[in-house]
């Protein structure tokens, strides 16, 4: 019996200029295809047409973005933590697809604080290289045609909406290993609760490395949010300075301000490499009772990376010396 065109294998053609494939995994309904040059989004026939009413409903297949494994955030915040996590650790099959969801949320906002970021780089040097080649000069006791920010009230909110978001994506990864269920970017709540556990303080060493940097970020976007008497949010745009000097634009809580630009490409920094960590320490803590095979971080050197994927780090198994056996028997038999 021949089977309808929705039952036949089929292959994909991403296109030219799609690049090599470093990942493929299920998101959602969709199977998630993550190359040098971009991310693509598979459909098969029974996501699109569940109830079979079309014996020859085709799938489909769509470029979604142009954020490639070749970026910093892709590599290291989704493939690598993908990996070290989906082969190491979250065996079942509900956890690593709440797993890869979480992570996919956590990158794709991650991307968005990194395009307001890199936008607000490219204006300030702009600016600064036109200032170094014509001069400063007012016409006639005024700044004529001033440099300004296109939407830079828009820019700011979507940055601090995503990097609010991508701290509370992070908690929902850890309830997924832990069952914290907690429910709001709190990383002083995550702290609370792994100082009440055994065996996982190289977790809590993480999380207060960057909970100053979580609460920094998550306080201007409340202030913005939330304006009240005692935090209020401001931030300007370029304006000159009484040494004729042109300021960068600005943002704080009250008369405290910083440049905006800075502190969105440090968050980006502080946050990957936080999340790094976080996540081999939680796949560590997993796997502290083997008797037998250890586990070691493995960093890789810059000029070893793969320049389509340039991950950071992996973990590799390790057959334990007879001392750490001995210790890891000694241990059990303490516990028991």
């Amino acid at each position: 019996m021949k089977k309808s065109k929705r039952h036949q294998a089929f292959s994909i053609n991403l296109g030219e200029g799609a690049g090599e494939v470093k990942l493929m995994c299920s998101i959602g309904k969709c199977l998630e295809v993550f190359t040098s040059t971009g991310i693509y989004q598979v459909y098969p026939p029974e996501s699109l047409d569940p109830a079979e009413t079309n014996p020859d409903m085709p799938g489909l297949a769509k470029r979604v973005s142009s954020y490639g494994t070749k970026k910093r955030i892709v590599a290291r915040v989704m493939i690598q933590n993908y990996n070290l996590v989906s082969t190491h650790a979250l065996h079942k099959e509900d956890e690593k697809s709440e797993f890869a969801l979480r992570l996919h949320e956590l990158m794709e906002a991650l991307i968005l604080c990194n395009e307001c970021s890199e936008y607000f780089w490219k204006r300030v040097e702009e600016i600064e290289e036109k200032v170094i080649q014509e001069g400063l000069t007012p016409n006639q006791n005024i700044f004529e045609d001033f440099p300004t920010t296109e939407g830079i009230e828009e820019k700011i909110t979507t940055f601090l909406t995503k990097a609010k978001h991508s701290i509370q994506r992070v908690i929902d990864i850890f309830n997924i290993f832990h069952d914290t269920k907690i429910s709001n970017p709190r990383i002083d709540k995550l702290i609370e609760w792994t100082e009440k556990r055994e065996n996982i303080s190289a977790v809590t060493d993480c999380l207060k490395r960057f909970e100053p940097v979580s609460k920094q970020f998550v306080d201007l976007r409340n202030s913005q949010e939330h304006p009240s008497t005692k935090k209020r949010f401001e931030y300007t745009d370029f304006t000159i300075l009484p040494t004729n000097e042109i300021s960068a634009p600005l943002w704080g809580i009250n008369q405290s301000k910083s440049s905006i630009h800075k502190e969105m490409a440090f968050f980006i920094r502080e946050f990957v490499a936080f999340s790094e960590w976080l996540f081999i320490y939680l796949v560590l803590c997993e796997k502290t009772d083997n008797p037998v095979f250890g586990y070691q971080v493995i960093e890789i050197p810059n000029d070893q990376r793969d320049s389509l994927c340039p991950v950071k780090y992996s973990i590799e198994i390790r057959k334990k010396d007879e001392g750490e056996q001995g210790a890891s028997h000694n241990e059990r038999k303490r516990s028991s």
